[in-house]
């Protein structure tokens, strides 16, 4: 896992008190309970994904592990495809930074911690200069675009009864230009 070197912050929002530190291979586990609650009526993981208990242990292997029990490899392979050839259009790594997955537990949200997470990345981004990218959920566009995130006009577009599973989804991809939304 990658380090940053940054110290631990302590985050106070309304009457929570968070401290956000860098995780470990050990906090994996929680990473991904958190990552199913937040998550949990998302029909793109939902329908992709197996169980946490086997996504904990795969993610410890590399470099490609074997498909977890109850993972549908077709369409995580066609999202997967598609995630790769948007990331290969719109990523250029010397000069943005790519926003990977937020998750709040649903109990913190629409408390302010998702922007309050993503204020530090997006002061840095705008004090080099750096445009951020995105492929953004339901739940966390409006906030994106708050944030000053604008569509590509490119979407990752997944029709699931492609792969026996009922559903479609369409997952927008946006840029944040430095400086963009003066609400930080």
């Amino acid at each position: 896992m990658a380090t940053s070197n940054l110290p631990p912050q302590t985050l106070s929002v309304g009457t929570y008190t968070f401290t956000i530190s860098e995780g470990g291979e050990s906090d994996i586990p929680e990473f991904c309970d958190v990552f199913d609650i937040a998550f949990a009526s998302n029909l793109l993981f939902n329908t992709m994904s197996g169980t946490k208990e086997a996504a904990a242990e795969e993610a410890k292997k590399a470099p490609k592990p074997e498909p977890i029990l109850g993972t549908n490899s077709k369409a995580q392979e066609a999202f997967k495809t598609q995630l790769f050839e948007m990331r290969d259009k719109w990523l250029k790594k010397d000069d943005m930074y790519l926003m990977n997955i937020l998750a709040v537990l649903p109990t913190y949200q629409r408390l302010g911690l998702s922007a309050a997470l993503l204020a530090p990345v997006l002061k840095l981004a705008d004090r080099e200069g750096k445009k951020t990218y995105i492929e953004a959920s339901e739940a966390g566009e409006k906030l994106y675009r708050r944030l000053g995130w604008v569509e590509t006009g490119d979407t990752i577009s997944l029709n699931f009864t492609e792969f026996r599973a009922e559903g479609k989804v369409d997952i927008p991809l946006m840029m944040r230009e430095p400086g963009a939304a003066n609400t930080l």
